[in-house]
């Protein structure tokens, strides 16, 4: 589960770098993060709850970084701040 999980982070961070792929990374990565949810739920593991925790922030940042992306960073660093 470990192994799918950072893979699909690391596909979807690879996939994130061309413009129209990152809300299918962002969504990749949050699949993977609701599965680490349930898996720290189910295992009781709070180190499965951080890095769902983590994902989630990741896919949120993705999402702004897609919507935003022609923007000079110091235009949209509070949208990113929001977002996470």
């Amino acid at each position: 589960m470990r192994l799918a999980g950072v893979l699909t982070v690391l596909l979807g961070l690879w996939g994130s770098w061309h413009y129209d792929e990152q809300l299918w990374a962002a969504a990749a990565i949050a699949i993977a993060s609701v599965s680490g949810a349930v898996m720290a739920v189910w295992l009781r593991r709070e180190g499965w709850a951080l890095t769902a925790a983590l994902g989630v922030n990741l896919a949120a940042s993705l999402i702004v970084w897609h919507y935003r992306y022609n923007d000079h960073l110091l235009d949209w660093w509070t949208d990113l701040a929001w977002a996470n």
